[in-house]
């Protein structure tokens, strides 16, 4: 007899924006480049990687996001970043 919390029966409403949090590995992505290429190819990477899991053409980065990652300089991006991916629908696309 196992204490079971009770269910309910409201029905979530379907946020207009979808978020999945996950990890980019970015060394992998970076490690064969030249040095002043590395931190472009690694923000490259992050679109990509945001291009094939929502599957559309456009993405926006964040600010933060980016300065994070230019917060070492040009050649020296951070190994790993944990990013938190949010599609918004815009009004008449899709």
């Amino acid at each position: 007899s196992v204490n079971m919390p009770p269910k309910s029966n409201k029905k979530k409403k379907k946020s207009k924006t979808q978020a999945v949090e996950t990890t980019i590995h970015i060394r992998r992505k970076v490690r064969n480049c030249t040095n002043h290429k590395k931190t472009p190819r690694a923000i490259k990477s992050i679109r990509t990687f945001a291009r094939k899991m929502f599957k559309v053409r456009t993405v926006k980065l964040d600010t933060g996001l980016n300065k994070f990652i230019w917060a070492q300089g040009v050649k020296r991006p951070p190994s790993r970043v944990r990013v938190k991916f949010a599609m918004k629908r815009l009004r008449g696309k899709g």
